[in-house]
């Protein structure tokens, strides 16, 4: 469990572009020799963090449309 944690702590930081150039030359390196399975568990990852990116971002787009009153109006017209 503590090597897993910390494994996802590294992807984490990966992702986020926090890790200092010699530890993402070693993660990157890893990555590549390590089996199938962990690049399996890092590619689910990545597309998680990918949709919560992206269900952000429309939620943020959603709001923005409600504030505009035509909008709003023509949406609760529609499923009224």
């Amino acid at each position: 469990m503590r090597n897993e944690l910390n494994e996802t702590e590294w992807i984490d930081k990966y992702l986020l572009n926090e890790l200092h150039s010699e530890d993402k030359k070693q993660f990157e390196t890893e990555l590549l020799i390590d089996s199938s399975e962990k690049q399996k568990l890092i590619h689910r990852i990545v597309r998680l963090f990918n949709r919560s990116y992206h269900r952000d971002r429309l939620e943020k787009i959603y709001a923005s449309l409600m504030q505009q009153a035509d909008f709003k109006k023509n949406i609760d017209s529609i499923f009224v």
